[in-house]
């Protein structure tokens, strides 16, 4: 059993550090029609009391009745909107028609915005690691108008979805731009630029939890204004897109604050404090999650990593049981559930597990390495020969690991 065991926290990292399966792929970009794509972006200028432009921002056309999306990070004291295409016409912009409060997408619709403009397509297909992009802002007057940049990383983020980072040399001003893929599709909405100079955006497949508003004037809308909860928990949420756990956890106490029932919130404290290797007081956060919000499998997920990382390992599995009944599709959560029953030597539960783990995601080879280990322990080499010959295609590292285990 000992000689199995040092694979068992392997086994825990990746899960932990997993971010999902990224290919690399060669780009076949079809040349952008990029005289076509400007006519769909457009610059926001937020005015002052005074009519004063005192920021700006960026954004696109969304659909066919020419409504714009844009993120709301600049949208703090205007007391008007207007918007400006490459044309130099400028719009007013009367109404908000829809908001996602804690990813801060608006759906803004103007006065009289021009016939002939067609929207964006969108992609809701994030874009791989290292493919090519580009951010087009609405500041067309600018010679950083169009910036390429390679994506560098998709960061899952539990509750929240996925961000794309971006390395890019930014000028200030893109919030609000799209994402755009070489076929000419947005594939994210900018949100931030990095103290280290990368760019973090949205996927655009979080424009599909954008929810209508009632039906507010912009006057109406800037004037009931506050700081909500939601905007303090996206604020923690960028902060773990950049990994400052501890600066995130500070944002999110300040939403629970506002509200002490946001479930979301405490759950997001405890993914931080999981993070930070603060197991027992990740315990305490996400039970107190579960509690306001019991059908959560994320949070039994993580609570089940909490309890394994102490070494509670029948609690983990028993949470990380509670995670799969919730969401039968979970694979992190079966293959934690594998590497629980391991350490408690329940050696054909894990097999199970892993197999189940499998059936969800065929394409992850710690997953049949964990598998061969398994039934090495309940004494099937044959089994776990058929896990070597899947592995020797998939990882030749992994598969001469297990090999040397099944024939030491």
């Amino acid at each position: 059993m000992k000689r199995f065991l040092r694979y068992l926290i392997f086994g825990v990292f990746f899960v932990f550090g997993a971010g999902g399966y990224s290919c690399l792929i060669a780009q076949d970009a079809t040349p952008l029609r990029m005289n076509k794509l400007q006519h769909s972006v457009v610059s926001i200028e937020f005015l002052d009391r005074e009519g004063n432009i005192f920021n700006r921002g960026n954004g696109f056309i969304l659909n066919e009745r020419r409504d714009i999306i844009t993120h709301n990070n600049v949208f703090h004291n205007a007391r008007s909107i207007q918007v400006k295409n490459i044309q130099g016409n400028v719009y007013s912009v009367t109404k908000i028609l829809a908001e996602d409060k804690e990813g801060g997408l608006v759906m803004l619709a103007t006065e009289n915005y021009e016939n002939g403009v067609s929207p964006l397509s969108l992609s809701v297909t994030p874009p791989e690691i290292n493919e090519q992009i580009m951010v087009v802002s609405g500041r067309f007057e600018s010679e950083y108008s169009v910036v390429k940049g390679v994506v560098s990383d998709i960061l899952e983020i539990p509750l929240f979805g996925k961000m794309i980072k971006i390395k890019a040399s930014f000028p200030s001003n893109f919030c609000g731009s799209p994402v755009m893929n070489m076929n000419g599709e947005a594939v994210g909405i900018m949100l931030f630029l990095s103290p280290d100079g990368y760019g973090y955006a949205l996927s655009c497949e979080r424009i599909g939890k954008i929810l209508p508003v009632k039906e507010q004037s912009l006057s109406e809308w800037v004037g009931l204004r506050v700081i909500s909860e939601e905007e303090l928990y996206r604020e923690g949420i960028y902060l773990i897109g950049t990994a400052e756990y501890e600066k995130a956890i500070f944002s999110f106490e300040k939403a629970i604050g506002k509200n002490p029932d946001y479930a979301n919130a405490h759950f997001q404290i405890g993914y931080c404090k999981n993070k930070l290797g603060k197991y027992p007081d990740a315990i305490k956060d996400l039970k107190q999650a579960i509690g306001l919000k019991p059908k959560f499998p994320e949070g039994h997920f993580q609570l089940g990593l909490a309890y394994f990382m102490q070494k509670q390992y029948q609690d983990a599995v028993e949470s990380l049981l509670d995670a799969t009944r919730i969401n039968s599709q979970l694979f992190d959560a079966y293959f934690m559930l594998g590497l629980a029953h391991t350490a408690l030597e329940q050696h054909r539960e894990a097999v199970d597990a892993y197999r189940q783990a499998i059936s969800i995601n065929k394409n992850v080879p710690e997953a049949y390495f964990h598998l061969g280990i398994a039934y090495l322990q309940t004494e099937n080499k044959l089994m776990a020969y058929e896990e070597y010959k899947v592995l020797k295609n998939m990882n030749k590292h992994l598969a001469s690991k297990l090999y040397q285990m099944i024939y030491q």
